[in-house]
């Protein structure tokens, strides 16, 4: 048990190869010692060489109730901080109840993943952690984040984004099983309440959940990233978009700027809005939403609800683009507002629909029922 210190297990690479595993374990209560001004975390992991590099393995450890980062100083640590020639494989285990010891500068407060650094989450529980941008994990600057098993459930971040996961110019993989739940943001306009993505990030989900997140615009998931988000076989269902304001777009998932979503065979159902109940596109964003017949999957968008403007299922504004495919079914999902239109589609401002043989089938609204374009 590493107990009521300011740091638990500092690896660090220097010319050379260093191979660790922790087995079971426990990291709790470190960073309570406000006096203490250096950054706290439970386990940091770094290489300062060229030809340095930390393989660390972590089966089945318990990290809880940790205060991380600094209160003096600008940080983005976490209760595991890793940056550098790093590879990290978790098996198992919990990092649970941490929180950043200056939520207005700290960052996530379970991982920080770093350039450099690949992190493979292969079970176990991340949940109850409270950061910032963030509020579990931070994958910033050409870190990668793969998380091929375990569950994602109940972090709150504070800042710009990602109640869950928050990537700038990062590579994040979700793999098929992984259940990514009950996830907020408290940030006033803060995007993504299970995952946020900025600068140039990509983020590929296969057939896992991510369900029951709350932000104020993309309660699943929300990118202003470059970069392009893939979804396969993946479900989309029951996040809520809450603000009130022209921030409440994308109830499952809002793409803004010029990035791209993909969306392959999955289940987009149960979210809510003020517009752009399913999805909500924005500026250049482009989304081609299409049946992913390798996978043996439709693609259905459904029984989503708006408040405002319209566009229960999809909503595009700006010069924002949706292809969409033969057999793609948007069935079910209901315009609430005064005046809402489009209670599968709406389209405003400059933006595009294409579409093959779909199917748009009981869906309502004031007016345009199924589509409704106020676009140019």
């Amino acid at each position: 048990v590493f107990k009521n210190a300011w740091r638990g297990i500092d690896l660090v690479g220097f010319n050379s190869t260093t191979d660790a595993i922790i087995n079971g374990g426990e990291f709790c209560n470190l960073g309570e010692d406000t006096s203490v001004t250096q950054n706290s975390c439970a386990i940091e992991a770094r290489t300062y060489k060229e030809n340095s590099k930390v393989n660390l393995t972590i089966n089945d450890v318990n990290i809880h109730d940790n205060k991380v980062g600094s209160d003096n100083a600008n940080t983005i640590k976490g209760a595991i901080n890793t940056f550098g020639n790093i590879v990290v494989n978790m098996n198992g285990g919990t990092i649970q109840k941490n929180t950043v010891r200056n939520n207005a500068k700290a960052t996530a407060a379970a991982l920080t993943i770093s350039e450099g650094v690949v992190f493979n989450m292969n079970g176990g529980t991340i949940t109850g952690n409270t950061g910032n941008n963030g509020g579990a994990v931070y994958v910033n600057g050409g870190g990668v984040f793969n998380v091929n098993g375990g569950t994602i459930s109940n972090n709150t971040g504070s800042g710009n984004g990602g109640g869950a996961i928050y990537g700038h110019n990062a590579t994040v993989t979700i793999g098929d099983g992984v259940s990514i739940t009950g996830n907020k943001t408290t940030g006033d306009n803060s995007g993504g309440g299970a995952i946020a993505l900025s600068g140039t990030s990509s983020l590929t989900v296969g057939k896992a959940t991510i369900s029951n997140n709350s932000s104020q615009y993309g309660g699943g998931i929300a990118s202003w990233s470059t970069g392009t988000v893939t979804l396969n076989g993946t479900t989309i269902s029951n996040n809520q978009a809450l603000s009130t304001t022209g921030w409440g777009n994308g109830g499952g998932i809002s793409v803004n700027k010029s990035g791209t979503l993909n969306v392959n065979g999955a289940t987009i159902t149960g979210n809510q809005s003020l517009f752009g109940g399913g999805i909500g596109a924005y500026n250049t964003a482009k989304v081609n939403i299409d049946i992913a017949s390798s996978l043996n999957e439709k693609t259905t968008i459904s029984n989503n609800t708006v408040t405002g403007t319209g566009g229960a299922g999809l909503y595009g504004y700006g010069d924002s683009v949706f292809n969409i495919g033969d057999g793609v079914q948007i069935t079910q999902n209901h315009a609430r507002g005064n005046d809402s239109g489009g209670g599968a589609i709406a389209l405003a401002n400059n933006a595009t629909l294409i579409a093959g043989k779909a199917i748009l089938d009981g869906n309502d609204a004031q007016y345009g029922g199924g589509i409704a374009s106020w676009s140019t």
